[in-house]
């Protein structure tokens, strides 16, 4: 265990403090779980504890795109889209929210979602393209549960 901080002195009340993520070297923790404990010393020497187990995770999730493919050119009226959501973080990721939106000149939001889902989650969703031609692209938005984001967009080509 790592001392980070100690002889605080503090009056009745409410106290936050807030971890930096930085170890006593100052060097950034590594992703994982860590214990953390607060031990509180009275006037009169009585102690009590607290103990909370607490997650670092500084990596975005990982999206890519099953379908439809990079610049693919697409004659149906309805486009099948698949994406898959991971996290690197060793199973400590959780996916908070999600938003896939078609943009052929305007944006036609599909899914948006959030959700408390495991590292690896699959999207299955379909767009009504109509009579749309021209250059298009899917824009898909993953937060995990620690706040890091990505987006990526995929390229297609409406054909008549």
């Amino acid at each position: 265990w790592h001392l980070v901080e100690q002889g605080t002195s503090w009056t009745e009340g409410v106290r936050t403090y807030a971890w930096s993520g930085r170890l006593p070297d100052g060097s950034i923790a590594d992703d994982g779980k860590y214990v953390v404990r607060v031990t509180l010393t009275d006037d009169c020497g009585f102690e009590s504890e607290f103990v909370r187990l607490v997650r670092v995770d500084s990596m975005p999730p990982e999206v890519t795109f099953n379908r439809p493919a990079p610049n693919a050119a697409v004659t149906d009226p309805v486009v099948p889209v698949s994406v898959t959501v991971t996290d690197a973080t060793g199973g400590l990721g959780t996916l908070q929210r999600y938003e896939l939106t078609a943009i052929a000149e305007i944006a036609f939001p599909l899914q948006a979602r959030s959700v408390e889902a495991p590292v690896f989650y699959n999207v299955n969703a379909s767009w009504n393209r109509g009579t749309r031609t021209g250059p298009a692209r899917f824009r898909f938005l993953a937060v995990d549960a620690a706040g890091n984001e990505t987006v990526v967009e995929q390229a297609i080509d409406l054909q008549p």
